[in-house]
């Protein structure tokens, strides 16, 4: 006879809430990375003077590139890893956080796309990609589901705070230099790297 096993989620914070806790950390940078690059590109491209449709455009294009850099970093983990993939992405979100404002400030089309397909193209689905399969072999048979979506959920809230935190952080300076916001990102990838060395 099969025994109870209870409310999945409460069994899933009892038996791996450690886990799950840095399950979310290694995520957070992919998805903070996205807001940025999705919602707060928006707002912050038409702030500074950039037509909204080359924003558009250029988002248009990355989540073309995105198709085949989340399938080709996906494929590539099943053979190296996911890990040395996600702590590659999140050095590069760190770096790129701080080339990417540049880029947009020189309001340049092309100049600008290129950037955001980098960005959102080839960097963020070096974690994204893989994040499906890591997240699903952290957790034991019995919590696997619960636990792989919790994590994955629970770090998503990243990509809505990150567009309201930046511009929040904008507002409080009262300084036209994003170079804290470049800080709040290298911030996130070094939590995302520290997590996924833990794991």
């Amino acid at each position: 006879r099969r025994a109870k096993r209870g409310i999945p989620i409460i069994a899933t914070l009892r038996k791996q809430p450690l886990t799950l806790l840095l399950a979310v950390g290694v995520g957070l940078s992919a998805f903070m990375f996205q807001g940025l690059l999705t919602t707060y590109s928006i707002a912050y491209g038409v702030q500074i003077g950039i037509e909204r449709q080359t924003i558009l455009n250029a988002l248009s294009f990355y989540s073309f590139f995105a198709i085949f850099g989340i399938i080709g970093w996906s494929r590539l983990s099943d053979t190296i890893g996911r890990r040395p993939l996600v702590i590659a992405g999140a050095v590069f979100i760190a770096v790129w956080g701080f080339a990417l404002f540049p880029l947009r400030e020189t309001k340049n089309g092309i100049i600008i796309t290129i950037g955001m397909v980098v960005g959102q193209g080839i960097i963020h689905p070096m974690i994204y990609g893989p994040l499906a399969g890591l997240y699903s072999e952290l957790f034991d048979t019995e919590h696997r589901y619960t636990g792989a979506s919790l994590g994955y959920q629970i770090a998503g809230i990243g990509a809505g705070i990150s567009p309201v935190l930046f511009a929040a952080i904008m507002s409080s300076t009262g300084s036209p230099s994003t170079i804290p916001l470049s800080i709040v990102l290298l911030v996130v990838a070094a939590i995302s790297i520290l997590c996924n060395w833990r794991l």
